[in-house]
């Protein structure tokens, strides 16, 4: 599987493919019909200063939780673009800091891909990369184009012409290693993508109980004080118990007394209020204070 490494600027006005200090001059991103490839982005943000190296785009989760890489005609707004991958998709910080978000495509030779080409050389699509939060909702979404490019051949191998040798080079197993790989990655995904692609994008189930142990309940009540939670859908286990977070403030906004918030999720007892003359100064410390200061500076003991 070959790799195409380019950089992805993200910025207030949109995103492009740019080079390190932002010019879209020349630059374009091209693959072969039917082909694998790792397309890897080298995420970056708006210059600092003009003719200045792009820096790297600062979040590493961009704000969410799942991804998406779609491929159609430019302004479709389909539900069925041509090209829709949810999985093989990864966002990782290299040794030089770079946020380096990288999508897997063991084959881009679907049915309408194939067909936006026929008898054609080349064709442009628009490519979009989404974030997806908990509930399966896009957060974000950055545009660019591909070109995907014909094949002088696309078909299988004549016989006649495979031969079966009696050893296979370096590049021939290793080529066959990573077709392998491609074929289990996507046929474990397959089941996942669909339920994701159909229904309701697999959001997170909660339930709550008083005591982290029985009585399991969805609509949390006053009394608790544990949650569980696991992948809605998938006939995922659920997670152990895990504790809330105790009490509130005080009802005049201050911590209780013992200076932490109520133990069971209720108000703490109201905080303490400072006595004057107990707390801070009186007038006569105050006095005091002053003739020290006064001696101090008037009279050059500093």
């Amino acid at each position: 599987m070959q790799t195409i490494r380019t950089i992805l600027q993200i910025g207030q006005g949109g995103t492009a493919l740019t080079d390190e200090f932002g010019s879209e001059s020349g630059i374009q991103l091209e693959i072969m019909l039917g082909t694998a490839c790792r397309l890897e982005f080298d995420l970056r943000g708006e210059p600092e200063k003009e003719n200045s190296k792009l820096p790297a785009f600062p979040a590493l989760n961009a704000g969410s939780t799942g991804w998406y890489f779609a491929l159609d005609s430019k302004n479709s707004n389909s539900s069925t673009p041509a090209l829709l991958k949810y999985s093989g998709i990864t966002l990782l910080q290299n040794e030089k800091g770079s946020n380096i978000l990288a999508v897997e495509l063991a084959d881009n030779a679907t049915a309408a891909v194939l067909a936006a080409l026929s008898g054609q050389e080349s064709a442009v699509f628009r490519a979009e990369i989404g974030g997806l939060d908990q509930e399966g909702t896009a957060v974000f979404a950055w545009q660019f184009d591909i070109i995907i490019r014909s094949r002088v051949f696309y078909g299988s191998g004549d016989e006649t012409a495979l031969n079966d040798p009696a050893y296979y080079t370096a590049a021939q197993i290793e080529a066959m290693l990573n077709s392998r790989d491609a074929n289990i990655v996507d046929t474990l995904s397959e089941n996942i993508s669909k339920q994701v692609a159909a229904g309701t994008q697999n959001p997170t189930e909660f339930q709550f109980s008083a005591d982290g142990t029985a009585d399991w309940h969805e609509t949390q009540t006053a009394g608790d004080r544990y949650f569980r939670q696991r992948i809605a859908n998938l006939d995922a286990a659920w997670s152990d118990a895990i504790m809330l977070i105790p009490g509130t403030p005080g009802a005049d906004g201050s911590d209780g007394a013992d200076g932490s918030d109520g133990a069971d999720g209720s108000d703490g007892a109201d905080g303490y209020t400072p006595v004057r003359g107990v707390d801070y100064w009186t007038d006569a410390d105050k006095a005091e204070i002053k003739s020290y200061v006064d001696e101090a500076i008037l009279n050059g003991e500093w």
